[in-house]
């Protein structure tokens, strides 16, 4: 019988930028029992940050591929300097890193599940 879970675990966790850095954020991506997930290879993943959770328009907005990097128990979402000065010191958003097992463990279907969620706090640049 084909896999069709998509057994990682949930996380609430905020993340912190500086104002105008650049940022690399590493996500871990593991089981219940504690083993990594192997997103390398039959997996993709969104982060999407929002200043209210219904907004259309998403502030940052990242995609395999396209600033962020699957691999064995992990996420890598890096987030260039014009991005994060781009964002307004003090005004928390929301994140979303939400993965897809395509194909779904051969069943033809994509399976998609939010495995972290939080506040993303950006603190201002003090020297420029």
């Amino acid at each position: 019988m084909a896999d069709t879970s998509l057994d990682i675990v949930f996380r609430e966790e905020p993340i912190n930028i500086q104002q105008g850095d650049d940022v690399e954020i590493t996500f871990t991506a593991k089981t219940a029992l504690g083993a990594n997930v192997n997103l390398a290879t039959g997996y993709t993943a969104v982060l999407l940050s929002r200043l209210a959770p219904g907004d259309d328009d998403p502030i940052i907005d990242l995609a395999s591929g396209s600033g962020l990097t699957l691999g064995n128990g992990t996420i890598v979402a890096a987030l260039g300097n014009a991005v994060t000065a781009a964002l307004t010191a003090g005004n928390n958003t929301t994140y979303e890193l939400i993965v897809t097992k395509t194909d779904g463990g051969g069943t033809g279907v994509n399976l998609s599940k939010t495995i972290r969620r939080g506040i993303v706090n950006v603190v201002a640049k003090w020297i420029k």
